[in-house]
């Protein structure tokens, strides 16, 4: 079974995409997805901040 993946990681990978960057691609030999965990660290620590990690978001204002 595979590892599930942190939300950390998740959440670079989707700031990658965003961007439209290729994940996996190498940069200075790392995937260039690890370039976005700084800002993948603000967001979850926005998130948390604001309750939505814990299921505590208004889920109206978001649609």
């Amino acid at each position: 079974m595979k590892k599930p993946k942190p939300r950390r990681e998740i959440v670079a990978r989707a700031l990658c995409w965003h961007d439209g960057r290729p994940q996996d691609t190498k940069f200075e030999g790392r995937p260039v997805w690890e370039s976005y965990l700084p800002a993948a660290d603000e967001v979850l620590t926005m998130l948390n901040e604001a309750g939505a990690l814990a299921g505590d978001v208004d889920t109206e204002a978001s649609a």
